[in-house]
């Protein structure tokens, strides 16, 4: 694990991958693997802290789209695709851990993502 003087995780390591993150100041852009490929692009709201509204997520040879909606809290409920279909769903328990979740996307931002709070 790599961080930055501020606190932010930019390299993750684990037995069969590693990410390394890109960062604008306190808001995450981009995921890349160890050889330096982008695996994900992020769009947020221009804010010194999160309001994420996307994340485009490589597929093999393409790109998918994935849009945020979040509950009264700030956390991820679901997740649609560019055509509006829901793909993935969440439901957290009072202390904010995942109680259930449906679908296969990526998602780092779950628990209060809406302010950029990553699940690393």
């Amino acid at each position: 694990m790599l961080y930055t003087a501020a606190g932010q995780r930019v390299r993750r390591e684990s037995f069969d991958e590693t990410k390394v993150f890109l960062f604008d100041a306190q808001n995450i852009l981009a995921e890349y693997d160890e050889a330096g490929f982008p695996q994900a692009a992020f769009t947020l709201e221009p804010r010194e802290f999160g309001n994420v509204i996307s994340q485009h997520r490589q597929e093999g040879a393409l790109w998918a789209a994935a849009y945020y909606h979040f509950d009264a809290l700030g956390s991820t409920d679901s997740l649609t695709d560019s055509i509006e279909v829901v793909t993935d769903s969440y439901q957290y328990t009072a202390y904010g851990d995942l109680k259930s979740s449906s679908g296969t996307s990526i998602n780092l931002f779950t628990w209060v993502g809406e302010l950029g709070i990553r699940l690393f």
